[in-house]
């Protein structure tokens, strides 16, 4: 069951809530920029990330039941595309 989303951004990693997710993802979609700075932001990746070996900053998750997600360059299309995939498939449906 996912009970927790981990965002990632220039390397560092943030776990979110589902909840705080969808608002997130919400602002991101009309248009407004996302703030993490009120977040858990982690003091290490957690051990099942994996760094990408092309991109050093950039971590991929090889865990199905585990939502990680990088929204940097993610614009408002992104975000609403993001929010119709989680509501097709919602949170705690691996």
């Amino acid at each position: 069951m996912r009970n927790a989303v981990y965002v990632g951004q220039f390397g560092t990693v943030w776990k979110l809530r589902p909840g705080e997710w969808l608002d997130l993802c919400r602002a991101g979609a009309e248009g407004w920029a996302y703030d993490l700075s009120n977040y858990r932001e982690l003091k290490h990746p957690p051990r099942w990330l994996v760094r990408d070996e092309e991109w050093r900053d950039c971590f991929w998750s090889p865990r199905a039941d585990v939502l990680y997600v990088e929204p940097l360059d993610w614009g408002p299309d992104d975000f609403t595309e993001h929010l119709r995939d989680l509501s097709a498939r919602p949170f705690g449906k691996p």
